[in-house]
């Protein structure tokens, strides 16, 4: 993997925006603003295994998210004006910034689970 200024390059391309190497921390999304907290959204399509495997992340974690299926074209549009350097599918919205895909999602999953815990503390 190479760091570079607009996120994560893999052999496969770039892995979306890295919340760290944004002003304010947390990436930056253009368009419509998402409610104020951590409600976290995925944006996938059917028969994604990184899809399935991001999913799958957030639910271990006991984190609630809501999905949206590209595959539905107005799910698609929406992506492309809030997340218009978006190239990849799953792409992951927590708050009102971007995170980016699966491999930036590990990359930074100590400091994303540490910010989200604020939120959504385990229970028992």
């Amino acid at each position: 993997m190479v760091r570079s200024g607009a996120g994560v390059k893999t052999e496969r391309g770039e892995c979306g925006p890295s919340w760290q190497e944004r002003p304010g921390g947390w990436g930056v999304l253009k368009g419509d603003v998402v409610e104020t907290g951590m409600k976290v959204e995925i944006y996938t399509r059917e028969g994604c295994v990184l899809c399935r495997r991001v999913k799958a992340w957030f639910a271990g974690h006991q984190i609630p998210f809501h999905e949206h299926d590209v595959t539905r074209g107005e799910d698609f549009s929406r992506m492309q004006e809030r997340l218009p350097e978006a190239r990849s599918i799953p792409q992951i919205v927590i708050g009102e910034h971007g995170i980016g895909g699966f491999e930036t999602l590990m990359l930074y999953e100590t400091p994303i689970l540490e910010r989200l815990r604020e939120f959504y503390p385990l229970e028992g």
